[in-house]
């Protein structure tokens, strides 16, 4: 991409926001962010990236982050899921298997996420997972988190402030 073109970081407006000329949403993106020492750049005040473990090794002692995260009820966030995949052609996780399945039969399904949230902090998202796991976890929503709630969004919002 263009992104990793260039050499300097650049503060870019886009309808009237700023933003800096980097992508923080792909590996390469973060590498090339990385490369451009952009949390010592003191230019932006958030990174946003779906990649957790990857875009935390922007931060540094010297320049630290932190994680603010929403999350719904795991069966909220499952039911949710179902829908999602019945029409999701594009996402990998797809399968016309889901058009014809009732909730029922997807929770008892091959399909259905097992302990996502777990799996992600701890980077782990196949095999089976330990203990050393859910504390990996623990310790990552404890020390580097701040959570708020989809079922309390304003309030949440407002604790991120």
């Amino acid at each position: 991409s263009a992104n990793t073109k260039t050499k300097a970081l650049n503060v870019v407006k886009i309808r009237g926001r700023k933003y800096l000329n980097v992508d923080t949403t792909t590996p390469d993106g973060i590498k090339h962010a990385r490369s451009l020492n952009v949390t010592a750049s003191k230019l932006v005040d958030i990174i946003y990236s779906p990649m957790l473990h990857d875009a935390g090794s922007l931060f540094t002692e010297r320049n630290r982050g932190r994680l603010f995260a929403l999350f719904r009820h795991p069966v909220q966030r499952a039911v949710s899921m179902y829908y999602y995949l019945q029409d999701a052609t594009w996402d990998p996780l797809y399968s016309p298997e889901l058009k014809n399945m009732t909730i029922d039969e997807y929770a008892l399904s091959r399909y259905v996420e097992n302990n996502w949230l777990t799996r992600f902090l701890a980077n782990k998202m196949g095999g089976r997972l330990s203990r050393a796991d859910l504390r990996v976890a623990k310790e990552i929503l404890e020390e580097k988190c701040l959570i708020g709630l989809m079922d309390d969004l304003r309030t949440s919002l407002r604790r991120f402030e």
